[in-house]
């Protein structure tokens, strides 16, 4: 890396807190290793191969997951001095369309369970951020 790149990395890195930097680095590293599985170099790819990488994680993490990769992803090539591919307007809508979708299951599912209390019913699972019913 020449002299001049090393110092703009440093200073984008000095922008954030030591702890954003280490979630940056493990959603980079699952960046990497996506385009490693797929034969693309992580700092060469478009929209369209980042949309592909978030819809593949959207079945195991969370909507704020995402955004983490999504913001791992551009700080890399921030860093770098490259366009992210992340600015582009069909990756954040996107984003909000799950944002969105997860939104209306958690309504969906908290909605569920207040109805089984509501009967008597024990439900089988307690949504996420809802408080156990008392005994």
């Amino acid at each position: 890396m020449d002299d001049t790149l090393e110092i703009v990395t440093e200073s984008i890195n000095a922008s954030v807190s030591a702890s954003t930097l280490r979630s940056y680095r493990g959603g980079w590293q699952e960046f990497v290793s996506y385009c490693a599985k797929h034969s693309k170099e992580p700092l060469s790819v478009d929209h369209h191969f980042v949309m592909r990488f978030l819809g593949h994680r959207s079945k195991t993490v969370s909507v704020s997951r995402l955004y983490v990769l999504l913001s791992s992803i551009s700080h890399h090539y921030r860093a770098r001095g490259l366009v992210s591919p992340c600015d582009n307007s069909m990756v954040r809508m996107m984003m909000k369309g799950t944002s969105i979708s997860y939104v209306t299951l958690m309504s969906i599912k908290i909605n569920m369970y207040i109805f089984q209390v509501s009967k008597g019913l024990k439900p089988r699972t307690v949504p996420s951020g809802v408080p156990s019913p008392s005994p």
